[in-house]
């Protein structure tokens, strides 16, 4: 899992992250999003919007990853709650780790 967090920070090093509702929210709307990650603290209205929306624009979701390493790695001080990935390349890895996490057992993804 490490693996999966240390890219998200990689994208966002090469700017291709945006955080927080309104800005991921734009970044679906205009196209630019290739994956959402929402963490266990998004609210489950807010999450509902992001599948919906998601959903209108073919856009793969992660659930429920941690918002303390999302946090961490973004160096932010406030929570993370959600995470546009703005390049398909770093949103197909990413997804590829996250699946490879999920064969353990796991239920994070959900599949569009």
């Amino acid at each position: 899992m490490n693996k999966f967090y240390n890219l998200i920070g990689m994208a966002k090093k090469a700017g291709k992250v945006s955080v927080g509702y309104n800005k991921c929210e734009e970044a679906i709307l205009v196209n630019r999003s290739s994956l959402i990650i929402t963490s266990e603290e998004l609210s489950q209205n807010s999450l509902k919007k992001f599948k919906n929306s998601c959903e209108k624009h073919n856009v793969k979701m992660i659930l429920n990853a941690s918002s303390e390493e999302l946090r961490r790695l973004l160096g932010k001080d406030k929570m993370i709650k959600v995470v546009s990935i703005d390049n398909k390349g770093f949103a197909r890895k990413l997804w590829e780790l996250w699946q490879e996490d999920i064969k353990c057992g796991g239920d994070h993804i959900d599949k569009n």
